[in-house]
């Protein structure tokens, strides 16, 4: 049986964090709110609706707003929970451009290249 995720955040080399500054970014308190909750859900088990996206990243979708998107990377552990590493957010009008960004960033981390996980 799943019992949840530990969800973090990936954090580059430079101290950067590509989702932590997304979100603080975001002018819509309520958005920010939503997508605080989604996290909680996710710490919990509950990913709901994503889809994979290619090079091992998934979508979270948000239906609110612009529709957010939050892009993310599962990694197993040998326990029974795994990490959910939060690696950038987006929204419909940049879709593909934040996809993109996130397999990127996803395969710099997964090739040792750069970053590491932090809490988000």
């Amino acid at each position: 049986m799943h019992m949840g995720y530990i969800v973090k955040a990936l954090v580059l080399k430079n101290g950067s964090t590509p989702f932590r500054d997304w979100v603080q970014s975001l002018r819509d308190r309520k958005a920010r709110q939503i997508i605080a909750v989604r996290l909680i859900r996710i710490e919990s088990g509950n990913l709901g609706d994503w889809k994979a996206v290619g090079g091992g990243v998934g979508e979270l979708r948000i239906d609110y707003g612009s529709g957010y998107r939050v892009y993310f990377a599962k990694v197993q552990q040998h326990s029974e929970e795994s990490i959910v590493v939060l690696l950038a957010g987006g929204d419909k009008n940049r879709q593909q451009n934040d996809i993109d960004s996130a397999i990127a960033l996803w395969k710099e981390y997964a090739n040792n290249v750069s970053g590491f996980l932090g809490d988000i």
